[in-house]
């Protein structure tokens, strides 16, 4: 029994001796620079240190999802050994061995673990991912940067902008007078600018890095000493893309919706449209202005709007709800206001927006006015046009998020499409024959951004009211304007016509609608 019994410890010895893992073996050291020194440290050394085995989910651009069992070391761990922490730094920017890089934004640097992994799901790293793979929970799987060769350490402070000095950039426009060149994106032979040329032209400021985020929500940092040797491409597929003769394509930061570099935010208007709540307004699709200054924070009592040419408009908040920004036919950023005056209605090349003080604030309204409220260049010209016409009814919409609203006449002309309606209805067992012409209640409620409604409650000139249920609206209910050709009877006005067989929801002189 003692024999078989010390048989078994050694058998168990063997056993535990087996299973215990070499550690992998690589030549060279990591580098790690913008500390208080420089240091370099060999990979055995950082294999032979403490190691830790984590589970990390990761999400891919396609949003893949991920998880991993990985093992290796903390990065604080590395630093530890030498009197550092990765807290102590705004910035780290891993970079591999073929030039691939990538910025680490400071929530991560604050909240996470980083771990220096040379295990992937209890295998070692294939040769090509050698010598650490960087892994982070619960993060887009860009960040883990295999073959790493070198970390970047910053502590530079980045620079907390207010609204009193933060600036939008239209891309399109700012790029319209800078030489471009022909760029190849895969088969197709693009357009590009550089990187150098925009931001000298905009006189950016210096700052380590810039921050982007893209159209999908993807967020991604980058240097500015990569960035100033890149170009963004402005045609073609993916763009705006930010690319590089000898980058990496892994680098590549594809529909760019907005550039932060310190203060100034460059933002894509076409991104935009493509992203946020849009609208069109004379064949022209375009993103509301209110909607593109919210997704940026600049937030003001006030606006400038300032074109190219260094005319300028200041506005109130307000206003910016009824702008329209679009990409006009010479490919720049055009703004309309939603208003009667032509003269202040609209302003051309469109390159920055900035917080005002109110002390020369243009108002809108239905009534034209004098002023030409217009630049001596393409913003007056647009100014001669005379598009005053006579209201010849107004509805009241209440029940909408940022109070009531005006639907007149003429700018229902402007904005809405006239559709045609044929309806067949009964009475006295006659059957009608009728062909309308009118507004979809749908049109007027999406130009509203009313996204959702129980019911609506239209009201007419003598108090009458009906309410229709939200299943009850469709393409075929509309606010008409004429009837076989004529306009409607001043009595009338505006009436609620829907293509049912009897005309029990119809109302005559609507004046009001409440949204339920």
């Amino acid at each position: 029994m003692k024999i078989k019994g010390i048989g078994m410890i050694i058998l168990l010895l063997m056993l535990v001796v087996g299973c215990s893992e070499a550690l992998p073996s690589y030549e060279g050291s990591l580098e790690l620079t913008g500390l208080k020194e420089n240091v370099s440290i060999a990979y055995n050394d950082i294999y032979a240190m403490e190691s830790v085995t984590k589970e990390v989910e990761s999400v891919s651009s396609t949003g893949e999802e991920a998880i991993d069992t990985v093992k290796g070391v903390l990065l604080n761990t590395v630093l530890q050994g030498i009197g550092e922490a990765k807290e102590d730094y705004s910035s780290i920017r891993f970079i591999a061995g073929d030039g691939y890089a990538i910025s680490v934004p400071i929530d991560i640097i604050m909240n996470k673990e980083i771990v220096l992994a040379y295990e992937f799901n209890s295998e070692l790293l294939i040769d090509k991912e050698m010598p650490l793979r960087v892994a982070i929970d619960d993060v887009l799987s860009m960040y883990f940067i295999s073959n790493l060769v070198t970390i970047e350490f910053s502590n530079v402070k980045i620079k907390e902008s207010t609204s009193k000095d933060q600036m939008i950039i239209l891309l399109e426009t700012a790029i319209a007078d800078l030489p471009s060149e022909d760029y190849m994106y895969y088969e197709d032979n693009d357009q590009a600018i550089l990187v150098s040329d925009l931001f000298e032209a905009l006189s950016v400021e210096e700052v380590d890095e810039a921050n982007f985020i893209a159209v999908d929500g993807h967020e991604k940092s980058e240097s500015m000493s990569v960035l100033k040797e890149g170009f963004i491409k402005y045609t073609g597929k993916d763009a705006p893309l930010f690319t590089g003769l000898d980058l990496p394509k892994g680098m590549h930061i594809k529909s760019i919706m907005k550039m932060t570099v310190g203060t100034q935010e460059i933002v894509s208007i076409n991104s935009s449209i493509a992203t946020l709540k849009n609208i069109t307004i004379d064949n022209n699709k375009g993103v509301i202005l209110s909607e593109l200054v919210e997704m940026v924070g600049l937030k003001a009592e006030y606006y400038v709007l300032k074109a190219s040419d260094d005319y300028s408009m200041e506005v109130a908040d307000d206003a910016l709800k009824t702008a329209v920004a679009y990409i006009s036919d010479t490919g720049t950023v055009t703004v309309t206001f939603d208003s009667s005056d032509p003269k202040k209605a609209t302003v051309k090349n469109l390159l920055m927006i900035t917080a005002g003080d109110g002390s020369n604030v243009t108002t809108f309204s239905n009534d034209v006015s004098d002023e030409t409220g217009s630049s001596d260049k393409e913003n007056s010209e647009d100014s001669k046009t005379d598009s005053s016409e006579e209201i010849l009814w107004t509805i009241s919409f209440d029940g909408l998020e940022d109070g009531a609203f005006d639907m007149t006449s003429d700018r229902a002309q402007r904005k809405l499409e006239l559709i045609s309606l044929h309806t067949e209805r009964m009475k006295d067992d006659i059957t009608y024959l009728e062909d309308w012409e009118g507004y979809k209640v749908l049109d007027m409620l999406d130009f509203l951004h009313v996204e959702e409604f129980n019911s609506l409650i239209i009201i007419a000139g003598d108090g009458y009211e009906i309410e229709l249920n939200a299943d009850q609206i469709d393409d075929e209910t509309i606010l008409a304007v004429t009837k076989d050709g004529e306009a409607l009877e001043s009595d009338k006005l505006v009436q609620l016509v829907q293509n049912t067989q009897f005309a029990t929801t119809w109302l005559r002189n609507v004046v009001k609608i409440i949204i339920k």
